[in-house]
């Protein structure tokens, strides 16, 4: 009776076993992205936050790590930030599409870059990374994507739908350190090619392309849409291929991103 007494104080003064177990095991960092479309009037905000967001003992990694980023050649775009954080943090970039050379109507591709850094004191960082789409006028959230760990070998996307004065693209990265060598095209709802003739991509370690099927090619008038499903066939040779895939539907008028969605069914 004393004994179990005893231990019940303990696991009391040590603030519950239970949160001493949840950080034994580092998690891995979910902070992978692929491309983003962003027009002159839209922003955007790579947010970070140590992971897990709720303070256990002992205290947990923190999330050091260097944000930003990357066009479709892999090279760096707008900003960049080192970040620190400890339990419960987070911080953020933006990306402002007004500042990059783009006129109206226009758009551009690009990924955001979560590089997770050892900490000074050794371990393992944890971080967890989402991307966001904004309206730069109004400030309201159009698009939220999350980060991943791992980005799926055999990308596979549902139908979406493309309406008169959209186009619907498909994206894909050679995620680095890999290349990624794929054949893009779109499918209708019977499995029946559709749209534009499928399009063989060969991308060097962070190199990006895309391709794009307009609604207005498919359906007669405004109202009207189409549900197709994007198709990436990842060709494996003697350098394994990882393509990260993406696809979104935009706006052909003004360039702006209405939605953005990754390949299931593991993110």
């Amino acid at each position: 009776m004393i004994l179990n007494s005893l231990i019940a104080a303990l696991g009391i003064a040590l603030g519950l076993p239970l949160l001493h177990s949840q950080s034994l095991n580092t998690p891995p960092s979910a902070v992978d992205f692929g491309m983003i479309g962003l027009a002159v009037s839209q922003t955007l905000r790579l947010g970070i936050i140590a992971f897990p967001p709720t303070p256990v003992f002992p205290p947990s990694p923190i999330c050091l790590a260097q944000i930003g980023f990357a066009n479709s050649s892999g090279g760096a775009v707008g900003p960049s930030k080192l970040v620190s954080l400890g339990p419960g943090q987070g911080d953020f970039l933006d990306l402002n599409g007004g500042s990059l050379p783009l006129g109206i109507g226009q758009r551009t591709e690009v990924r955001p870059v979560v590089t997770v850094l050892e900490p000074p004191a050794g371990g393992a960082s944890a971080c967890l990374a989402n991307a966001e789409i904004r309206d730069t006028f109004s400030g309201f959230s159009l698009v939220v994507a999350r980060g991943i760990t791992a980005f799926p070998p055999d990308p596979i996307f549902g139908l979406q739908g493309v309406a008169w004065g959209q186009v619907l693209r498909l994206n894909v990265v050679a995620f680095p350190p890999s290349p990624c060598v794929a054949q893009l095209s779109f499918v209708d709802r019977s499995g029946n090619q559709a749209g534009p003739a499928p399009k063989f991509v060969n991308l060097s370690p962070g190199q990006a392309d895309h391709l794009d099927v307009a609604g207005n090619t498919l359906v007669a008038q405004l109202g009207q849409r189409a549900d197709l499903r994007p198709v990436i066939a990842v060709v494996f040779g003697s350098a394994a291929s990882q393509c990260a895939a993406t696809a979104e539907a935009y706006d052909s008028f003004t360039g702006r991103t209405w939605t953005w969605v990754t390949p299931g069914p593991s993110q």
